[in-house]
């Protein structure tokens, strides 16, 4: 099936890499904000539990401390199909932005902003940053 790049581009200006770079590439950060419960297994792999019943593992595929992160679900077979999280940094302004890489099936563009829209709500709040 054909998957469609989505990039969103949040802005954080008012936290430390470090606090966002844990929320983004820990268990404990993302149990925080991102699923009911997250695991890292003995194997490498993330253990994403959505609820009582439900979870799915995903392989990191790259990552640079404190940069970037991207994350594969096992269901996929297309490497290329993906999420990952990027904080970039504007020498310009001194300001900080996290961007949202997904990719997903060209009728689920609308739902999945929304559901990413509503995933960095929450870790804003978590991390006590102002919308």
């Amino acid at each position: 099936m054909e998957k469609n790049k989505l990039q969103l581009e949040y802005v954080f200006d008012r936290v430390s890499t470090r606090s966002l770079w844990r929320y983004l590439s820990t268990p404990d950060g993302l149990s925080e904000w991102f699923a009911y419960d997250v695991r890292l297994e003995d194997n490498g792999d993330f253990y994403f539990q959505w609820d009582k019943n439900s979870g799915e593992k995903a392989s990191v595929l790259e990552q640079r401390e404190g940069e970037r992160i991207r994350f594969q679900w096992h269901r996929e077979q297309d490497q290329n199909a993906c999420f990952e999280f990027v904080i970039h940094h504007s020498e310009l302004t001194g300001g900080k932005s996290l961007e949202v890489i997904d990719y997903i099936a060209p009728e689920e563009v609308a739902d999945m902003e929304h559901f990413w829209n509503n995933l960095i709500s929450r870790l804003r709040l978590s991390l006590g940053a102002p919308e």
